[in-house]
């Protein structure tokens, strides 16, 4: 960061895509979470009503300035127009530090994955770069509570890799258990069920039941204390660690997915294109029997050259 000429400049930062390989969505939604000592952002589209970025923004630059104004923020909205709103916020709050970045907000405020993982890689980057030793003096769960700030606490559980562990925030309700959403709660009583019945339907449970005055109720809770018991959300512990894995899988599938597509789309065009322009201006065989350094059937021939096993597509 500097001072130009009177005006503040930021530091801006570009993303290749060698460091933003570094940057997996876990990373963010464990960066997001700790740096504003909140567990309301479960996954990385989350990040798309653009409120978090207004946060993360002004405790940046604490407390030198405040590029975004956050009365005008609004905060736990489910309106689209809302979102768009603290994204224009946002690209003004950067313009003001001397960061002139273009923000595909129709697509972010979409929650679309891909687009949402490549503007917070940027954002990640761009924090790390203008990071200073004042931001240790800012307390973001204070800072709210003076403002009046409340953001929303969704039922969803938090995100829990083997690289980061969840902190919970400051304050954060004693020691309250996150409920699971509906379908995960489901998936919970149903398995309860299931191991409850299989214990009832066992001879060992059917004998203990026949003699009640012969249980011995230390042994009992012993037993039950080696057991899968239910959290109070209604799911066994394992059961929601696995969930948590796969809901953290499935999304990295599916931004590794959309990046594939995308690449192929963008390639195939490219391709299509050379095609056509090449169809378009072949010339006629030159005289002598001379031929061109490179000619544009060789330039054709390599464009549908094909492997073993792949046949060349009919594209009209």
């Amino acid at each position: 960061m500097s001072e130009a000429g009177g005006k503040f400049q930021a530091l801006n930062v570009c993303v290749t895509a060698a460091a933003a390989s570094k940057i997996s969505a876990a990373d963010i939604l464990h960066w997001v979470n700790h740096t504003l000592h909140i567990n309301t952002v479960h996954k990385v589209p989350d990040l798309g009503t653009g409120e978090y970025y207004c946060l993360l923004l002004n405790m940046l630059f604490f407390p030198q300035r405040e590029p975004v104004n956050l009365r005008k923020v609004k905060f736990s909205s489910q309106v689209e127009v809302d979102h768009i709103n603290n994204w224009k916020l946002l690209q003004s709050g950067l313009k003001s530090v001397g960061i002139d970045k273009d923000i595909q907000i129709d697509r972010l405020v979409k929650q679309k994955p891909m687009d949402n993982v490549e503007f917070a890689q940027w954002f990640f980057k761009f924090f790390d770069a203008n990071r200073t030793q004042d931001i240790l003096q800012y307390d973001p769960v204070e800072e709210r509570e003076r403002r009046g700030i409340v953001l929303e606490k969704s039922a969803a559980p938090a995100f829990v890799t083997s690289n980061h562990a969840y902190h919970k925030p400051n304050g954060g309700g004693g020691g309250a258990t996150n409920q699971p959403a509906a379908a995960e709660s489901r998936i919970g009583r149903a398995a309860a069920a299931v191991h409850s019945t299989s214990k009832r339907s066992s001879p060992q449970h059917k004998q203990q039941h026949s003699s009640p005055a012969k249980r011995n109720p230390a042994s009992s809770n012993h037993t039950a204390a080696g057991d899968c018991q239910p959290t109070p959300g209604g799911a066994p512990p394992p059961l929601m660690s696995e969930l948590n894995r796969l809901r953290t899988r499935v999304e990295d599938l599916t931004l590794t997915v959309e990046g594939l597509e995308r690449e192929r789309d963008f390639y195939f065009a490219k391709l299509r294109d050379i095609e056509i322009k090449c169809q378009e201006r072949q010339p006629p065989p030159p005289p002598g029997g001379a031929e061109p350094v490179l000619t544009v059937g060789e330039v054709l021939a390599v464009l549908y050259s094909t492997e073993d096993g792949f046949a060349t597509p009919n594209v009209q």
